[in-house]
């Protein structure tokens, strides 16, 4: 029986080693590497804007012309034989110079930021800015002359926001607000012509456009040249949302939506320059409000610097 036994085990040790080598050894757990957005990053960005703007008089505003300073009243006669009206000029003070009025354009510029990433969420900062061509006018509306017009032009855009945002792998999905400025111009200019009759020429009437009189005597109104100019650095918030996609080797594409709220700026101080008019019709301050809507699209590149690497992968021998 002890003889048997002995054999059995001989038989069995030398068996294992030949199945151990038929059925292999089973790797380790190998996990799979990710992607990780933790690091800072620079880019560049080409966008579009829409959106609206208003002029209004502030409550202590005064209307202005060539050495006239007069606060809002009563307006004064109009002189005899006078073409122009200056009945709307009779009140307003506070009151809205302009409807809303539509701007639109196109922004570029550059993007730089840094982020960190925490499981699936992402939070980070980002600045923006650069050159922008955003731009509307419309004519003043009663108790203002209609034969004037108010412009604006949006020049620069920046930005300072906070992000945060959710990971799915190279998907991420961020919300973002924050700090906005613009460098903001804004123009009115008399766009008035003179009624009258004429055979062929030309008339210009101070304060006026070049008026051309055809040969059937019709008055056609010429551009109106700039009367009053001022330039301004509007401050608001911005808020929206984005999306972006790692394609590799540091390299990203986005896509976001900002609203950009500017409120209201005070443009036309008293004492700036005037190049013409006859009667006192700008109004000195003016509040200009702006909302912008835009819409960009980036390329980003992100600097590692040792962080956000692929998970090292396990390897048994």
């Amino acid at each position: 029986m002890k003889k048997f036994l002995l054999g059995t085990a001989a038989l069995v040790a030398l068996g294992v080693p030949a199945m151990a080598a038929d059925m292999g050894v089973r790797p380790a757990y190998r996990p799979a590497p990710y992607f990780s957005w933790t690091g800072c990053y620079v880019g560049v960005n080409i966008g579009y804007a829409t959106g609206t703007s208003q002029q209004a008089a502030e409550p202590g505003s005064v209307l202005i012309g060539p050495g006239t300073v007069a606060p809002f009243g009563p307006p004064p006669p109009p002189p005899a034989g006078s073409p122009l009206s200056q009945a709307p000029f009779a009140f307003g003070q506070g009151a809205d110079i302009t409807p809303h009025y539509h701007i639109s354009g196109i922004l570029a510029g550059g993007t730089g930021g840094c982020q960190y990433q925490a499981g699936a969420w992402v939070f980070g900062i980002e600045a923006d800015g650069g050159p922008a061509n955003v731009n509307g006018q419309a004519t003043d509306q009663f108790p203002f002359n209609p034969q004037f017009v108010n412009q604006v032009h949006e020049r620069s855009f920046t930005t300072l926001r906070g992000r945060i945002g959710y990971a799915v792998d190279k998907w991420l999905f961020y919300a973002t607000g924050g700090a906005a400025w613009a460098t903001v111009e804004a123009t009115a200019w008399d766009g008035c012509s003179v009624n009258a009759s004429g055979i062929g020429g030309a008339v210009v009437s101070p304060g006026c456009g070049a008026s051309i009189f055809g040969p059937g005597g019709t008055a056609a109104l010429a551009a109106g040249v700039p009367s009053i100019h001022d330039k301004e650095t509007m401050v608001g918030y911005a808020v929206g949302a984005g999306v972006e996609y790692a394609l590799g080797y540091g390299w990203s594409i986005k896509s976001e939506y900002i609203y950009i709220n500017f409120k209201s700026k005070d443009f036309f101080s008293p004492g700036q320059s005037l190049s013409c008019c006859v009667t006192p019709t700008f109004v000195s301050p003016t509040k200009v409000a702006l909302y912008d809507h835009t819409f960009k699209w980036g390329l980003n590149y992100k600097f590692d610097w040792g962080w956000g690497k692929a998970a090292p992968v396990r390897v048994t021998k």
